[in-house]
């Protein structure tokens, strides 16, 4: 397991890198990231600094590899990070203004990007690849030093989409009427004709979202160029793509929009040598966003390749302003969250805090605390104590985790263009807002939050790229799908599938041209879409529905909710084929208690069944060949009891336990344990694994661990025992904070 710590080595005096590399190390991580700021290392054309004071990356890296820890390079192009030009010199703008990109208007790109693939600019970028991969093949890991990973440029795509600029620049324009040539795609416009069309604000659908699909194109492209160049310069380690889209919320931060940016890098995440990563920037975890971190996830899981693990280049442990405060205990419920999930790796950022040294490359203020967990003078912060102790816990459980599995109750059809929205004209800008509104309430307040918050284990697939398997789906339609997709869903379902579709069934294709695939193949009638209303469904009644569709169906469909002012129907099922359909037409949110009782009916009646159930608290399971272990966070301020069913059965049979405010925990469950005994339940964390011996962490005043096989030794201050015949549990008593050892 990779945990790393950002730390940027132009942000620190020289004389202090080495005491930030122990504190880190101390930490109990054993990997340190940076930056490679282009505009740091190369201020004028031509001159290179390598080896100057705080620009001395040689030593740098001797340091990281004297403390025998990894490091993940980061040279940009682009490295955002609070720097002007996010990253590139001042002398690019000067001397090479004709490769900045230019909107639909003609005028200058109003964040200055570059047209990545001019000529010029991929001339310059060749230059500062050979360059600083020139320092970096000496410390790579093939050469017995410590780089493990290089990351190719930072967030693409964000600046466009975040002001509604794509790059409009005289190239990319010409490449995208190229392709679309080679691509024999049925446009009649002549070039010229095309491009005005194209640049107009009353550009039609079909013409933007082409341009949008180019655009992936575009940046894969980009991606090889970059990744191509760094293999030609001596570069033999995994390279890295980062992804951008977390939103402020104040408090807590919200990821609604984290899907836009895995769309618009969905054809660079598929490049064969690549790793995903992603940018987790949640403000404050609270039980209101946690799900928008488990939905990044699932939807990551289904786009990266499948044989990585899922990784985080910059996983929050700070932020750039002092508002809001950042909570410790967001970073350790945070981790746990998305070990739970699958994440393997991950990289805190910042974990130090700094300053700049030269006033011409900053952005925002020269020094640049970030809230970091080590701060700028070199202090460890309360927030170093609680990722350190969360470290401690992951390293105790590290070999379990990695060796079991995630189990799932269902599959998630994840559908990536459903994201396909960031940009918009006049004309495609009413269609966008529709999708965005629906989408946000299907997905981030809805039904799959509702899914998430009663502790279903969801595995997001990618239905428009791949295939459909599974014993059931749940399936998020908005009124568009295309053709291709809906067919797709037709014959998962004729072939034996179950399909929960919601909140409608799509009647267009993803360019407004009618396409009623699904429609047709259940022979029902759609007689109106509408805003508001309540449903009664399952007879839970005042369903609150912030959309619905009503149908017309058929003698062979059950009828399972109707609008409560109008008895027209909202939800039915139909058995087609071999398969059978619930069609859920209702848009729902998570806002009232009875709707997520109401989800629990609607999966019960699917046929899905949970592995897991449990009131007020989130839990995850990992299933391996010596048993299993149950993640469980609290993200409420209130301790709790640790009362869970697993399979149906009570996990901890009735002995009293409990998990603290604010916190999580990583307990075993049903493990074996060197073929001799087995840890039947425990409410400690396992903190080692040694041998026959077993040493527990106390977190609370009382605990409670049971054996199949009583233990020949136990070194705890205070505990009581009782045998079973099942068994023999342990009480243990006044024991928080301390470790609790076994004999086995």
């Amino acid at each position: 397991m990779l945990i790393g710590g950002e730390f940027h080595y132009f942000r620190a005096k020289r004389r202090e890198w080495e005491d930030r590399i122990k504190k880190i190390k101390a930490a109990g991580f054993n990997m340190v990231s940076t930056y490679i700021p282009w505009i740091v290392h190369e201020r004028n054309e031509g001159v290179f600094d390598f080896k100057n004071g705080e620009k001395d990356l040689y030593y740098f890296l001797e340091l990281v590899k004297a403390y025998g820890l990894f490091c993940l390079v980061r040279p940009g192009p682009y490295v955002m990070s609070e720097l002007k030009n996010e990253g590139l010199p001042h002398w690019i703008y000067e001397k090479y203004a004709h490769i900045v990109a230019e909107t639909r208007g003609g005028k200058k790109h109003p964040c200055r990007v570059v047209s990545l693939m001019h000529p010029d600019f991929k001339e310059l970028v060749e230059k500062w690849y050979f360059e600083v991969c020139g320092v970096l093949k000496e410390y790579l890991i093939d050469n017995k030093g410590p780089v493990i990973m290089f990351q190719l440029d930072n967030e693409v795509g964000m600046l466009n989409w975040i002001t509604n600029s794509p790059d409009m620049s005289q190239i990319a324009v010409d490449m995208f009427v190229s392709d679309i040539k080679s691509s024999n795609a049925d446009i009649s416009y002549e070039d010229q004709a095309l491009k005005e069309k194209l640049l107009s604000q009353d550009c039609p659908l079909y013409l933007q979202n082409m341009y949008m699909d180019f655009m992936r194109r575009y940046y894969r492209e980009y991606f090889l160029f970059l990744k191509s160049t760094a293999l030609k310069n001596g570069m033999t380690v995994p390279f890295v793509i980062n992804v951008h889209g977390f939103t402020s919320q104040d408090y807590a931060k919200r990821g609604k929009e984290y899907p836009i940016g895995l769309s618009q890098l969905k054809s660079s995440v598929e490049c064969e040598g690549i790793i995903t990563a992603g940018d987790y920037y949640v403000g404050n975890i609270i039980p209101e966003n946690y799900t928008d971190i488990t939905i990044a996830n699932s939807f990551t899981q289904a786009l990266q390749n499948k044989e990585q693990p899922l990784f985080s280049a910059e996983f929050q442990s700070g932020s750039i302003f002092g508002y809001p405060k950042l909570q410790p205990t967001t970073y350790d419920l945070n981790t746990r969250l998305c070990i739970a999930q699958g994440m393997n790796s991950f990289n805190y950022y910042m974990f130090v805090g700094g300053e700049h040294f030269e006033d011409d490359i900053w952005l925002f203020n020269r020094k640049h605390d970030w809230q970091a967990p080590i701060g700028p003078d070199g202090k460890e912060r309360t927030a170093y104590y609680y990722i350190k102790n969360t470290v401690k816990s992951l390293r105790g459980a590290e070999k379990l985790i990695l060796e079991m599995q995630s189990i799932y109750d269902t599959v998630f059809g994840f559908y990536p263009d459903y994201f396909k929205t960031e940009y918009r004209t006049a004309g495609t800008q009413e269609f966008y807002e529709k999708l965005k509104s629906t989408r946000e309430t299907a997905l981030f307040y809805g039904l799959l939050r509702g899914l998430i918050l009663n502790n279903y284990q969801v595995e997001s697939l990618n239905i428009q790229d791949g295939d459909i398997s599974g014993k059931s789906v749940v399936i998020f339609s908005a009124l568009y799908m295309d053709r291709k997709t809906q067919e797709k869903i037709a014959r998962y379902i004729l072939q034996g599938g179950t399909a929960i579709i919601y909140p409608s069934l799509p009647l267009y294709d993803m360019n407004g041209e009618k396409c009623e695939v699904l429609k047709d193949l259940l022979k029902v009638e759609i007689k109106r879409n509408q805003d508001g209303g309540f449903a009664e469904i399952f007879d839970i009644d005042c369903i609150a529905c912030s959309s619905s569709q009503i149908y017309e169906t058929s003698e062979d469909c059950v009828i399972l909710g109707e609008l409560e002012s109008t008895s027209e129907t909202v939800a039915f099922e139909k058995k087609v084929g071999k398969g059978r359909v619930v069609v859920l037409g209702i848009n729902i949110s998570m806002n009232f208690v009875h709707h997520i009782s109401f989800v629990d009916k609607l999966a019960l009646y699917a046929g899905i069944k949970k592995i897991v159930q449990a009131q007020e608290l989130n839990v995850t399971v990992k299933k391996g060949n010596e048993g299993y272990i149950i993640f469980v966070n609290n993200f409420d301020e209130y301790p709790k009891p640790l009362e869970m069913l697993l399979n149906g059965k009570s996990v901890f049979e009735g002995e009293e336990a409990v998990i603290g405010a604010r916190s999580g925990l990583i307990l075993p469950y049903r493990l074996t344990l060197n073929r001799k005994n087995e840890i039947v339940f425990s409410s400690c964390e396992i903190e080692q694994i040694d041998g026959d011996r077993i040493k527990f962490l106390c977190r609370n005043s009382n605990e409670v661990i049971k054996l199949a096989r009583k233990a020949e030794k136990v070194i705890c201050a205070g505990y009581e025992v009782t045998e079973l015949k099942d068994g023999v549990v342990y009480r243990l008593k006044n024991c928080q904070g301390s470790n609790v050892e076994f004999n086995i």
